[in-house]
């Protein structure tokens, strides 16, 4: 059996917003797609890993929560 891992990327905006990545971990594709959509930010699937989180849940992110990026 096979993990998600995702991480946020930053998206370009005309205003230089400021946004607190959300911890993604635990959270399923759709949790997290709704969470980075409301902060203007993109979430890309990196493959799959082993964890000891749930089948179809998010193991890891990138970019750490409460990281403060642009939005």
């Amino acid at each position: 059996s096979g993990f998600l891992s995702f991480h946020s990327e930053e998206t370009q905006e005309e205003e230089d917003m400021m946004v607190e990545v959300p911890d993604l971990v635990g959270k399923t594709e759709n949790e997290a797609r709704e969470l980075t959509n409301e902060l203007h930010l993109g979430l890309q699937m990196m493959g799959e890993e082993n964890s000891n989180q749930e089948k179809g849940k998010i193991s890891s992110q990138d970019i750490p929560k409460s990281t403060m990026v642009k939005a």
